[in-house]
């Protein structure tokens, strides 16, 4: 059996579905050691770091669109606030008996 052949049959167990697996386009990670502002770590490329982000920033465009359909961002009625009374000093009462 060819290690095609193989691998296309471990794929076909595999449930496909999802934003990121419907992509037609495949996102070559190149993950290694590559250099980042905290020095050299083991990550995906630079390149790829900024095409996942771009999926995510699409995916969430996509699914705030869906919730604004949906009527879950309905913009709320500010409540108007009445004028604020002044607070006013308390009268220091002359009768008051002293305690000590």
């Amino acid at each position: 059996m060819s290690i095609a052949r193989h691998h296309a049959e471990w794929l076909s167990l595999l449930e496909i579905s999802g934003p990121f697996l419907n992509m037609s386009v495949p996102i070559l990670v190149d993950h290694g050691f590559h250099e980042t502002a905290q020095g050299l770590r083991y990550t995906i490329s630079q390149e790829a770091r900024w095409e996942v982000l771009d999926r995510l920033l699409a995916l969430n465009h996509e699914r705030y669109a869906e919730e604004v359909a949906a009527g879950l961002h309905e913009k709320k009625k500010k409540a108007k606030r009445g004028k604020r009374k002044k607070a006013t000093a308390k009268k220091k009462d002359d009768r008051q008996i002293k305690l000590l």
